[in-house]
């Protein structure tokens, strides 16, 4: 994973299969930042899979992180990387 921010606007670029956990880490890191951005790109272009547990996970992440003024743009999710429905 790598983030590129400025004060606005911070890209998070995720690559690999995007597990159980996955979703704890991205606000993980939003949480070490000093001043929430006003907007988070999640980057999914290198994502090839999603699970179902982290996919429902982010719904739960975005109204969070959406108290605190942010907002949630979710980018270059490829149509190929459907769902998994394997246990995480």
């Amino acid at each position: 994973m790598q983030q590129a921010t400025n004060r606005d606007v911070m890209v998070y670029h995720i690559s690999g299969a995007f597990y159980f956990g996955a979703t704890a880490r991205v606000l993980g890191v939003l949480e070490r930042v000093e001043a929430p951005p006003r907007l988070l790109v999640l980057d999914f272009k290198d994502v090839p899979l999603i699970d179902t547990t982290p996919a429902r996970s982010l719904v739960t992440f975005v109204n969070k992180v959406g108290r605190s003024g942010t907002g949630v743009v979710f980018a270059a999710a490829l149509p190929s990387a459907g769902l998994s429905t394997e246990p995480g």
